[in-house]
């Protein structure tokens, strides 16, 4: 039986041994059986991180929605005007205590609130 010159070369290394080809073959299955078994062992890790993380995701997205309901609450506007009223005494001016002032901040003369709402005195504070 004739070998080509190809696969002498490719296998001269081995030498001619059947014994040698074996434990060569055995230790490359063997190498080959413990990188699988590592491979799995890190994709399995990684999905446990992944699902670590995925719940970590899932409680810090409760937070922020029970944070973000805290802040709506406290800056409702009825919150706000009990907090004024009890906590620092402060009230609604009457009218008479309400000062009208300008765009150029000057006193504005007394007109009725509708007019500045509507802006037909805009023209006549500044005059």
């Amino acid at each position: 039986m004739k070998r080509s010159r190809a696969l002498t070369r490719l296998t001269g290394w081995i030498g001619a041994s059947v014994h040698t080809r074996g434990f060569v073959l055995w230790v490359a299955a063997l190498i080959t059986g413990i990188v699988c078994v590592w491979q799995h062992v890190c994709s399995t890790e990684l999905a446990s991180d992944i699902e670590t993380l995925k719940s970590r995701r899932d409680a810090i997205e409760a937070r922020i929605g029970f944070l973000e309901m805290d802040c709506l609450e406290l800056s409702s506007r009825e919150r706000i005007e009990r907090h004024a009223t009890e906590q620092l005494g402060m009230r609604y001016p009457d009218s008479g205590e309400v000062i009208w002032l300008g765009p150029s901040g000057r006193i504005a003369p007394r007109r009725s609130p509708e007019e500045y709402v509507e802006g037909t005195a805009d023209a006549a504070i500044d005059s």
